[in-house]
């Protein structure tokens, strides 16, 4: 017979007399059949820093983009051997409340109950939990998330926490507004472990012709992590089902190349078009550790349809407005797809000649952004797509249009956002889009952009060349300000009129991407 009880309050230096009975109080169990009696002072041992382990990094990525050094403290429950307790100091930060996280030490299992972070300006009390916890249907599907979708795990191995958390407002736990600010995965590493290097990255770097054949090669940059052992690689055309490829990829019956290296990769390609390249790593006990995904464009010789018209006046509603900033007018290249007239690309519109470039903490160059121009009523910017600016080191700014967000959604269908009023319109060679019709993605959140409704690319006087004084000379002073970021949540239908927000469905769940997200809408 196993019987746990605690009593709140006992003086352990004075003897006491122990009875057992059951619950009506008849039977009195002997104590000769109870194997052991333990007393404590309290059910928790006293918190106190681990040896080796005393501080760690925690990356926060959902409230706000920053990552602070944290001490870290321990304790373990006297009666239940599995129980533990981490609690994280966020006092850098100005935290209300330490971050505690439950820990099984059997299973590695976390859970992090309901904390009261932090208090907003206007949304008073901010609350932080992991997903079951949360009091919302995040996935709006009536169902309780659970542990088994949205694990927190603890790994005893690399000291690596990482955390399924949701921050939100609740008006039931005192807050002015119902919603959440983002929600996701967060990570935190104590210091004292190995530290294991399984970064990846590969970067289309244009096309290769080798002499002597008549074939052409996109050509990849790959850069590996000391710690992945080996990775698999693969091209697709864009549009492929990339989840069935995966799973090919690593179950060996689709081909793949496997490369142990960081290199330079030439990946034949046979015909012209859009494709997306794939890539599965793997960790020193062989097992998967990432997947990712990248597209590119390929065209093989004097196959490419793009023609230059010349630059356009170029007024930016996107991303200085993000900042607080007003729109600023300048010139970017135009170039038009001669088989599919209205198909237009601003080509680097944020770039080394451009006025934000000097406030980029990082450019990716040859980034283009394509606007879909074909119906002059139903213009819409389609994916997501990398403007190739990174500003504050908060990631790759990508960008798409709510017409196509809405439309790439299940119910939606381009008449459906045409007729809600979220597409462009290119008229008397101007392309202009209204308020709030151009979405902005940083990291796994994506805000509102043209907030002013003053987006416009103007063709109706190209010039040759691009002008002295638009130069990045000639750039603007720039105020940063820190924006509201309140999920839309509950009031999707009210801000976005007459479709619903869905999930993007253009990357699959769990391949990385700059160009692919799950986001949470954020209004700046």
């Amino acid at each position: 017979m196993l019987v746990m009880a605690a009593i709140a309050v006992v003086d352990i230096s004075a003897q006491h007399e122990v009875r057992i009975t059951t619950k009506d109080g008849t039977t009195e169990i002997p104590l000769d059949e109870i194997s052991s009696i333990s007393v404590c002072e309290e059910l928790w041992s006293e918190w106190a820093p681990i040896y080796g382990h005393e501080t760690g990094t925690y990356y926060m990525s959902l409230y706000t983009t920053l990552e602070f050094p944290e001490t870290v403290f321990y304790r373990e429950h006297r009666l239940d051997e599995t129980k533990a307790q981490f609690m994280f100091k966020f006092t850098l930060i100005g935290a209300k409340e330490d971050l505690i996280v439950d820990y099984n030490k059997e299973t590695h299992q976390c859970q992090v109950g309901i904390h009261d972070f932090i208090d907003h300006r206007d949304y008073g009390p901010v609350f932080v939990s992991d997903f079951p916890h949360n009091p919302f249907d995040l996935n709006g599907d009536g169902q309780r998330e659970t542990y088994e979708d949205y694990p927190c795990t603890f790994d005893p191995e690399t000291g690596t926490f990482t955390l399924n958390l949701v921050y939100f407002v609740s008006t039931g736990l005192g807050s002015s507004a119902n919603g959440t600010f983002g929600y996701g995965e967060e990570t935190a590493v104590l210091d004292g472990f190995k530290k294991y290097d399984y970064s990846f990255s590969m970067v289309f770097d244009g096309k290769y012709t080798k002499q002597g054949e008549n074939k052409e090669y996109a050509v990849f940059k790959i850069v590996k992590g000391a710690d992945i052992t080996k990775y698999l690689f693969r091209v697709v055309e864009y549009g492929s089902d990339l989840d069935a490829t995966i799973a090919g990829m690593a179950d060996g019956t689709i081909n793949s190349a496997e490369l142990t290296e960081s290199t330079v990769l030439h990946y034949p390609i046979e015909k012209s078009g859009k494709y997306v390249a794939l890539a599965i790593t793997y960790d020193a006990k062989g097992n998967v550790h990432s997947e990712y995904s990248t597209n590119f464009e390929l065209y093989l010789t004097d196959e490419n349809p793009w023609v230059s018209l010349g630059y356009a006046e170029y007024t930016d509603d996107i991303i200085l407005p993000l900042y607080g900033n007003s729109p600023m007018t300048y010139y970017v290249e135009v170039l038009e797809n001669k088989d599919m007239p209205g198909l237009f690309r601003m080509v680097d519109p944020y770039g080394p000649e451009q006025p934000l470039y000097p406030y980029a903490s990082s450019y990716k160059e040859g980034s283009y952004i394509e606007i879909d121009a074909t119906d002059p009523e139903g213009v819409w910017i389609e994916g997501w797509q990398s403007t190739g600016l990174d500003i504050q080191n908060n990631g790759l700014m990508s960008i798409t249009s709510m017409a196509w967000y809405q439309a790439n959604a299940e119910g939606a269908t381009k008449e459906d956002v045409a007729a809600a009023g979220f597409c462009g319109v290119y008229a008397d060679g101007v392309i202009t889009f209204p308020t709030d019709g151009i979405l902005v993605g940083i990291g796994s959140k994506v805000y509102y952009a043209t907030r002013n409704g003053a987006f416009k690319l103007d063709m109706t006087n190209m010039i040759e060349s691009l002008p002295v004084e638009s130069t990045a000379a000639k750039a603007p002073v720039m105020r940063f300000e820190g924006g509201r970021k309140l999920s839309i949540g509950n009031n999707a239908k009210r801000v976005l009129r007459t479709v619903e927000v869905k999930k993007s469905k253009s990357i699959p769940a769990g391949i990385k991407s700059t160009e692919g997200f799950d986001p949470t809408i954020i209004e700046e």
